[in-house]
């Protein structure tokens, strides 16, 4: 089965890859094509394909992978001197505000696991015992390859091997790219030799869509303090779920853009206190509270709606939270959708140094209050529908 996921593309018509798989059981190369072929020896293989051919087991048994082809069987010359294959992957572009992980099966053998290709334009014209053979990642502008990976053994028929790369591999690799940079994977065949050959199948980008911090009291961009071992991207938040349950994350200076999930509960909490940007919680984000500390500080703080159908949230439902801004605090800012406010516990003082807008700008503002104490304070223009407290308190100063 092959399949794609793609967010809309950042150069010309190159997708951003959201996941892909490619397995090759429909008996095609699914869009990969042969970079580089061979051809000097008719018997000897000269060019990638999707074959059936080939050792099965391991846990792992496709009906086609990609392995070599050519005038005779691949038998024929899967261990002798030939010509410097490469097939290609379709081009994908990684977005910098997703979190991935990549993995794909080899069988066959390791090539030199001490080859490591520096580029297209370098590798051999003709397979050597010293060369490499596996899978790499080319960052298409300039050719070179970002990352490597083999098998570790040399078998076949139970020993296929899943190989790839971590979140924190691929972001290292990745990390000086221009934002629209296009990527290939090179399934390379440079080596000859005992075990001279190599098959691949069941390639798989996915996109990492939770991360929970692990770090203390630590800076949000500190990679080290997230289990995905990536920080997630602040502007927007995209990740399906983002969860601190112990420890502070401190925000520094950039805009925070809530359009998924944020969870603050048990002991952990968030600490912003730059003020020069507008931050959001956009439809379909939601800040949820549920206990912690949670100190926000800026310029403007919006909670809005951005589609008809749509809606942004802070949820407080515990904690401590205290919400700073020097303009406005808005519940409801823009023409769709519905800003949401509901609090149904722990203690949450709200300041605006020029107005804090309960009812809605342009759009709708919702405040439902059933719990917990909310304090706002306005000094100098105040514009409120009341907020509903049942259960609750509400001041006003």
């Amino acid at each position: 089965m092959l399949s794609y996921l793609y967010s809309r593309g950042l150069r010309g018509n190159t997708p951003a890859a959201t996941s892909f798989s490619f397995d090759f059981d429909d008996g095609t190369m699914q869009e990969w094509t042969n970079t580089l072929t061979g051809g000097a020896v008719a018997t000897n293989p000269t060019h990638f394909a999707a074959q059936t051919d080939q050792g099965k087991g391991g846990g792992h048994t496709p009906d086609y992978s990609l392995l070599h082809d050519g005038g005779g069987s691949w038998l024929d010359g899967r261990d002798v001197a030939h010509d410097t294959l490469v097939a290609s992957s379709p081009p994908f572009v990684l977005s910098k505000s997703k979190v991935y992980s990549l993995s794909f099966y080899l069988l066959g053998g390791t090539g030199n696991t001490n080859a490591a290709p520096e580029s297209l334009s370098t590798l051999s014209a003709t397979t050597s015992e010293s060369g490499f053979m596996g899978v790499a990642l080319r960052r298409v502008s300039d050719g070179v390859y970002l990352l490597r990976d083999h098998r570790d053994t040399t078998a076949q028929y139970t020993a296929w091997e899943q190989q790839g790369w971590l979140p924190t591999e691929i972001a290292a690799a990745t990390a000086g790219d221009a934002l629209d940079e296009t990527y290939q994977l090179d399934f390379i065949d440079q080596f000859h030799g005992g075990w001279g050959w190599t098959i691949l199948d069941t390639v798989v980008l996915s996109e990492i869509r939770e991360a929970n911090w692990i770090g203390g009291d630590a800076a949000w961009d500190n990679a080290a303090s997230w289990d995905v071992g990536v920080s997630p991207s602040l502007n927007p938040l995209v990740l399906d779920t983002v969860s601190i349950a112990s420890g502070i994350a401190g925000i520094g200076n950039v805009q925070v853009n809530i359009n998924s999930l944020l969870v603050i509960s048990g002991s952990g909490g968030v600490s912003k206190s730059e003020t020069s940007h507008s931050d959001s919680i956009n439809a379909g984000g939601l800040l949820d509270l549920q206990s912690g500390t949670t100190r926000w500080g800026e310029q403007r703080f919006y909670i809005k709606g951005t589609t008809s159908s749509g809606s942004g949230e802070l949820k407080i439902s515990g904690g401590i939270n205290t919400f700073t801004s020097l303009q406005y605090f808005s519940v409801g800012r823009e023409s769709d959708g519905v800003g949401l406010l509901t609090i149904s516990g722990g203690d949450t003082v709200i300041s605006s140094g020029t107005a804090t807008i309960f009812g809605g700008y342009k759009g709708a503002g919702q405040v439902e209050m059933t719990g917990g104490t909310l304090t706002s304070k306005a000094p100098k223009k105040w514009r409120c529908s009341s907020p509903s407290s049942p259960n609750g308190t509400n001041a006003a100063a």
